[in-house]
């Protein structure tokens, strides 16, 4: 599944629990490492009590929580399938569309959680 955030109600009713892991804090940069093995050898501590189950008779419940987000929009240079010489310095540039219920605050960024890596910073400032 893909790497997001779900509030309690949201979390408990997006199907398959067993396809997410719930983490009650949030986890730092510095503590993202990839998957070393079967869940089994790993137990998560959060998941040691039984999640709760919110029900709106069968209507979906929507998460009324503030929260950050973003959706990618564009590639706005540097497109899908451009060949770039090995070593060559260049600057990337996405449109992304604020899809968070708050404004971006000052020092929001932009953090790497998976797939290729363009540089060795795990996150950069929004512009």
């Amino acid at each position: 599944k893909e790497d997001y955030d779900l509030c309690t109600i949201c979390y408990s009713v997006m199907g398959n629990e067993g396809d997410y892991t719930r983490m009650d804090k949030p986890v730092s940069v510095q503590h993202l490492h990839p998957f070393r093995g079967p869940f089994t050898q790993f137990p998560n501590p959060w998941l040691s009590h039984p999640v709760p189950r919110a029900t709106n008779g069968g209507a979906p419940l929507r998460c009324t929580r503030p929260k950050l987000d973003s959706r990618f929009v564009l590639d706005v240079n540097v497109i899908d399938g451009t060949v770039v010489a090995p070593s060559a310095p260049f600057t990337k540039i996405w449109k992304m569309r604020n899809s968070g219920s708050l404004v971006w605050p000052q020092g929001t960024q932009i953090v790497w959680i998976g797939g290729d890596r363009f540089c060795n910073s795990l996150s950069v400032d929004l512009q």
